[in-house]
């Protein structure tokens, strides 16, 4: 979330962003943060402060959504028992069916 404010300042004003993340916990932590960490980007999620607010999504449920600009939020970090996992999204837990 530090770097939010830095990456509105690169983007032109004219251009909205939408901010990808691979689970939902994840959007909902960058949704805090956003909120809590500096008081300048509240606006820039807020639809009646602007017209295309910052949009916050997991990779799930963002299909059909559009944005000029998107992040793609990846941070992987160890679980309440220190282990790091590979997984990072439930997407990938989905099985496909085998060609025909």
């Amino acid at each position: 979330m530090n770097r939010l404010p830095a990456v509105r300042l690169r983007i032109p004003a004219s251009q909205s962003i939408g901010v990808v993340t691979f689970n939902g916990d994840q959007q909902r932590l960058i949704e805090n943060q956003a909120h809590r960490s500096d008081p300048s980007l509240e606006a820039h999620f807020e639809r009646n402060q602007t017209n295309e607010p910052i949009l916050v999504k997991n990779i799930e449920n963002v299909r059909g959504d559009e944005r000029d600009v998107i992040i793609f939020s990846v941070a992987v970090g160890p679980d309440k028992n220190g282990r790091i996992t590979a997984q990072i999204s439930s997407a990938q837990q989905r099985r496909r069916p085998p060609p025909p």
